[in-house]
């Protein structure tokens, strides 16, 4: 998969032993970021707020949305001219922004690991998850009362291997564009896990 991912997006700046190269290409195959006009992606580049307003609308299924009057009036900082203007007000309309902002959106700021954690799991809906004892005691700074623990615990679930070279997972750590693959290709995983199980449960009802 990663020879034809490779292929097709030609980052200068991946090759296949680059970390999490998987989850980069996957990403720009999905369009949720395609990087830069030089060809590169630039893994380590921090990204902002209204970024990854874009990436998660992008991944989301509101391809009918259009900013209500009351959307627009959400952020006193965000208008028409604002970078991802339409990401932004659809992030506030669907309850996900308010994870980190409150009036004011402040669409440059940058993005902790907990805070697009939450979001993620808002975006898949806050599906029914409770973690094993085995996910609990996989990040040693990941505790019951961390910001976003059920949900980085719920990412782990992925069985995505992600975190610092030390095991931790610095949840108020700024993200990366790297960050930003592994978490999405996170939740995909997720999402075929939880298709593949909901298709074994109708076989099984068939044999019956």
């Amino acid at each position: 998969m990663c020879q034809a991912y490779r292929e097709q997006f030609a980052f200068t700046d991946i090759a296949e032993d680059t970390p999490h190269a998987k989850e980069i290409w996957w990403l720009a195959r999905q369009k949720i970021s395609k990087g830069y006009p030089d060809n590169t992606f630039r893994p380590d580049v921090l990204v902002a707020r209204c970024d990854v307003a874009a990436m998660l609308y992008r991944y989301s299924d509101a391809v009918d949305y259009a900013p209500s009057d009351e959307d627009r009036a959400l952020f006193k900082d965000v208008d028409d001219k604002t970078p991802h203007a339409e990401s932004i007000m659809w992030l506030g309309h669907a309850g996900i922004a308010q994870i980190m902002a409150g009036d004011e959106f402040r669409p440059h700021d940058q993005v902790k690991r907990y805070e697009l954690a939450r979001m993620l799991y808002l975006l898949d809906g806050k599906p029914a998850f409770e973690p094993t004892e085995r996910l609990r005691d996989m990040y040693p700074d990941v505790t019951d009362e961390t910001p976003g623990a059920k949900e980085i615990w719920w990412l782990a679930s992925s069985g995505v291997k992600y975190g610092t070279p030390e095991g931790m997972y610095a949840p108020n750590d700024v993200i990366t564009r790297r960050d930003v693959a592994i978490m999405f290709y996170c939740v995909h995983k997720i999402r075929v896990k939880r298709i593949q199980e909901e298709q074994k449960r109708k076989e099984a009802k068939r044999k019956f």
